[in-house]
Formats: structure tokens, C-alpha cells, sequence
């Protein structure tokens, strides 16, 4: 069967007229069918052509009998060559595109409108059986699930912030939380334990929202960024 070879599979010595094959091999000179430099758009060798595009060959060296005058060792080559199998037949073809259906087997237990279980068939190549998914979860990432629900509305807090920090402690399952910084911009410190906000701590603005996830049984702090005192509108989220 005739195929192009590829580019990791010869080097090309245009001073020595030399095509040197790594990887694919041509047993015989016989199965070089053509070269062509695409670079350039000059056929090197096509033996049906005459001896000006022949060459002689041992392995794994072909010399060239055309002139490589002027060209690069880094110019492409289209090289045509037959491992000397022959083309799959139509038949063989169409054999190979059919698909196989794959063997799956329902396991034991109820099916319901909710759930439905499977267990893969331990009697195909690579497939290893699997008695069932109940209680599988997705992995956590950073001991959350890998998408965050907005969750529900729970505990409507308003926070004062003034110039000295306040702490709050949230429900401790609450993890997540909507707040909105009212009348002026606050700085804020959230975390497992009772915290304390500073002028460096988290900022925002007044007039603006942010949506947080939460660590377990959160605390939040607050303090003014200024020198205005404001509310902190906060919505725990279940």
C-alpha cells in the first residue's frame, strides 16, 4: 500500500544528494515510488520518468541522481513509498466501520422514574466491571463541589459598620452569601473563627454587590473604609 512518509522519517542532504530513512526503512529501491521537493516544486525521483530521476539505494541511504543545486536540507519532500500489502478491499472497508454494540448489563435493584443503575459488562477488552454508582459524588476542589449553587434565601442580616471592626457569627451551615455595602464603603474579614476587619482587609464599595462561598461555621467582620459610617446588607444563602 502506497503512503506519504513523514517528515520525522528522513533527513535530507542537499550538498550530498543524499535522503537518509529513519523509523520506515525501504527494503529495496523498488519501493520508493516518487520525491518530490515541495519546497522548490522539483521532482527528484520517479524512476517511470528516465534515468535523470533515478538513483541508487543502500539502505538506509538514497542517492539521488537529479541536481539538489541551490536547495536546503531543510527543504520539505513529498516521498512517496509501498510497504508492498495491498489496499483494504470495499468489503473490508465497510467491515471495519461497522460498529460493535457494546455489552451493558442492568444491575439488581429497583429502576425507578428518578435513577436508573448500570453495570458494565467485565467480559470486553480495557472494561473493568463496575458493581454499581450508588453513593459515587463528584470530587470536591478546595472542599467544595465543583459547581457552586446559588442556593436559597436565608438569614436576612444588616451589618452597621462603624470605625471600630464588628464580628458576626453566621449560621454555621450557611455557605454562601449575597451582601451589598448601603450609605457608605466598607472593608470586610470573613473566616472560620471570630475575625477582625482593618484597613487593609477586603473592600467594597457602596452601591455594590458581591455573591461569596464560605468556609465552615463562618464569622464575618466589619469596618468602615472612610470615615462614614454605612450598613452592611447581608443575605445568607442555603
Amino acid at each position: 500500500m502506497k503512503y506519504p512518509l513523514a517528515k520525522t522519517e528522513y533527513s535530507f542532504n542537499a550538498a550530498a544528494k543524499t535522503i537518509t530513512f529513519s523509523g520506515t526503512v525501504p527494503a529495496s529501491i523498488q519501493s520508493i515510488m516518487h520525491i518530490t521537493n515541495i519546497t522548490r516544486g522539483v521532482m527528484y525521483f520517479q524512476p517511470q520518468a528516465g534515468a535523470a530521476y533515478g538513483g541508487s539505494y543502500l539502505p538506509p541511504t538514497l542517492t539521488l541522481t537529479a541536481s539538489t543545486t541551490g536547495h536546503s536540507d531543510s527543504d520539505e519532500l513529498l516521498i512517496i513509498y509501498d510497504d508492498g500489502t495491498a489496499p483494504l478491499t470495499n468489503a473490508q472497508l465497510r467491515a471495519a466501520a461497522v460498529p460493535v454494540a457494546p455489552n451493558i448489563q442492568r444491575g439488581a435493584g429497583n429502576v425507578t422514574a428518578e435513577t436508573t443503575r448500570v453495570v458494565l459488562a467485565a467480559d470486553e477488552p480495557t472494561v473493568t466491571a463496575l458493581t454499581s454508582i450508588d453513593g459515587k459524588t463528584a470530587a470536591l476542589i478546595s472542599g467544595r463541589g465543583g459547581v457552586e449553587p446559588l442556593g436559597q434565601a436565608g438569614v436576612a442580616r444588616q451589618l452597621a459598620f462603624t470605625s471600630t471592626s464588628a464580628n458576626t457569627e453566621l449560621t454555621s451551615t450557611c455557605r454562601r452569601i449575597s451582601m451589598l455595602a448601603r450609605g457608605a464603603d466598607c472593608r470586610y474579614s470573613i473566616g472560620s473563627s471570630s475575625q477582625t476587619a482593618s484597613a487593609t482587609s477586603h473592600y467594597v464599595a457602596s452601591g455594590e454587590r458581591i455573591d461569596l462561598a464560605l468556609p465552615a461555621t463562618p464569622n464575618i467582620a466589619v469596618i468602615r473604609a472612610g470615615s462614614t459610617d454605612g450598613t452592611l446588607e447581608l443575605t445568607e444563602l442555603l
